[in-house]
């Protein structure tokens, strides 16, 4: 939410290493810091070439799922090393004031479009589940939805980035009011989690109702088709293909309730420390320290997470995996590697898409 962490005033620009952030914590941080951008660069950029190389995962749905993972690339490349910049340098800021007016609103345009195309995703998902008889949005259609998302989460910081002023070596908001502070920290929780995650939930509920009931259904009518059915050819195949349908509505519905759990989990702790922080108050020692250690948890949340959600939950994402790996081992040792990933399949491309989560980070507002 706030810009820098302890830079909520002006007041702090004699804060040292020492009084800001023990040297340990700070060496802990960036560690943290190291691995997440690693994990989530690498993790993200296997998921953009497996949707671009794997033609059954070539749908809109993961369409919008590759901008995603641009996205949470984006976010984290544009964050974190600006972070540890700032952290071995006692919280001061030596970007400038253009940068004092950019980097952080920036970081946050990255989170509401996340937090936008995830809710594209859930209603595209409900028209392809629930709403079969419905058109399904198409790539252009698609394409359109991503340029209006990301020209809305612009705007939508620009009173953010008027507020940002940069006084000595401090990065800070300059609210005319606090009440307006307040005022933009509620839209953002609104905008970034709360909706997200009302619409997430109805939507997914829908969809795990209907798979349960579509389930039941087929369950019942097996019983009193299958002696009628098996005087023609093909009664095994069709019955093998009902089967095989019944346990991909159950890996989606399981792929349902991961994203909504990761969601709200992984979300909700630095969503809520900033609504604490303005409405109630608290100290900038304590702030800065939730916020490193809430940060943190939710960058592992979803930018570190949803690659491996994506390849424990979808087969193709799994084939996609293996396909990039044999890639590069080829280019470094011009070997092929033949080797298979284990596992049960997963969902098909049509039927998964259904995974990720939403965070927002340390430099950016809620």
């Amino acid at each position: 939410m706030a810009t820098d962490l302890l830079n909520l005033n002006s007041s702090e620009n004699s804060t040292t290493l020492e009084d800001w952030m023990s040297r340990e914590l700070v060496v802990v941080n960036i560690v943290f810091d190291v691995l997440i951008l690693t994990v989530s660069v690498l993790g993200n950029f296997l998921v953009i070439f497996t949707i671009i190389h794997e033609k059954k995962l070539q749908t809109t749905c993961n369409f919008l799922l590759l901008h995603l993972a641009i996205s949470d690339i984006s976010l984290v490349v544009a964050n974190i090393p600006f972070d540890i910049h700032t952290l071995v340098n006692g919280n001061r800021w030596r970007f400038g004031g253009f940068m004092c007016k950019i980097l952080y609103p920036v970081n946050t345009v990255f989170y509401v479009s996340g937090a936008l195309i995830l809710t594209v995703i859930s209603l595209d998902r409900y028209r392809v589940f629930v709403q079969t008889f419905k058109a399904k949005l198409r790539r252009a259609q698609a394409q359109k939805l991503i340029v209006l998302i990301y020209v809305f989460s612009v705007a939508s910081v620009i009173p953010y980035m008027l507020s940002l002023k940069l006084e000595g070596e401090v990065c800070f908001e300059n609210w005319p009011k606090f009440l307006y502070r307040q005022l933009y920290t509620v839209f953002l929780f609104t905008l970034q989690y709360a909706v997200p995650l009302v619409i997430m939930i109805i939507v997914y509920t829908s969809i795990a109702r209907h798979l349960t009931r579509k389930t039941q259904r087929v369950n019942l009518s097996k019983h009193g088709e299958r002696k009628r059915i098996s005087l023609y050819s093909g009664t095994s195949s069709k019955t093998r293909c009902e089967r095989e349908r019944e346990q991909r509505n159950k890996k989606a519905l399981k792929t349902i309730i991961t994203v909504v759990v990761v969601f709200c989990v992984f979300m909700l702790p630095y969503q809520l420390l900033w609504i604490i922080a303005d409405f109630q108050g608290m100290s900038e020692e304590k702030l800065s320290k939730l916020s490193k250690l809430f940060v943190i948890f939710s960058y592992i949340g979803s930018c570190t997470l949803n690659p491996f959600i994506y390849g424990v939950g979808d087969r193709q994402f799994r084939k996609g995996y293996q396909s990039f790996l044999n890639h590069l081992v080829t280019r470094a040792t011009g070997r092929k590697v033949n080797r298979k990933l284990s596992g049960n399949a997963g969902l098909t491309a049509g039927d998964t898409e259904l995974t990720h989560s939403v965070t927002r980070g340390e430099e950016s507002r809620v």
